[in-house]
């Protein structure tokens, strides 16, 4: 009985700890993190200019900005979406990759607030002083 206790403890510890290994052909949740990050800016992009530019193709466009991506990471479009099947089919391991990139926009939107808000500062501090000057 107490062996079978061992074996069910060990079995058990075993099944725990490879639910969160990633295969050796999968992207990390860290390189998927980043990846990830840079499509989503590339979406952006394309939704904010590429859009406004009724000769370009926006699929054509976003597929060249993604190539980029994947060059720049060093994967292939293929990798990609073989890790992003993997995580998918692991919802507990995607969802940590999702709030690090919800973690991310709200660094960035707050970093872009901090800048305007700087940016208005500083340029009310020249108006100040160029009227001061002007005196």
């Amino acid at each position: 009985m107490k062996y079978l206790a061992y074996i069910i403890l060990i079995g058990s510890f075993f099944a725990c700890s490879s639910k969160t290994k990633v295969p050796k052909n999968i992207l990390s949740q860290q390189e998927m993190n980043l990846v990830m990050w840079d499509l989503m800016r590339a979406d952006e992009y394309t939704e904010t200019y590429i859009m406004k530019d009724s000769s370009l193709n926006k699929k054509a466009e976003t597929q060249k900005l993604y190539n980029q991506i994947f060059s720049l990471h060093g994967i292939s479009n293929e990798k990609f979406q073989t890790s992003i099947n993997f995580y998918q089919s692991r919802p507990d391991l995607l969802k940590q990759i999702i709030d690090s990139l919800r973690r991310n926009e709200r660094r960035a939107i707050d970093e872009r607030i901090i800048d305007e808000k700087t940016s208005s500062i500083s340029v009310n501090v020249k108006k100040k002083i160029k009227a001061k000057q002007a005196n």
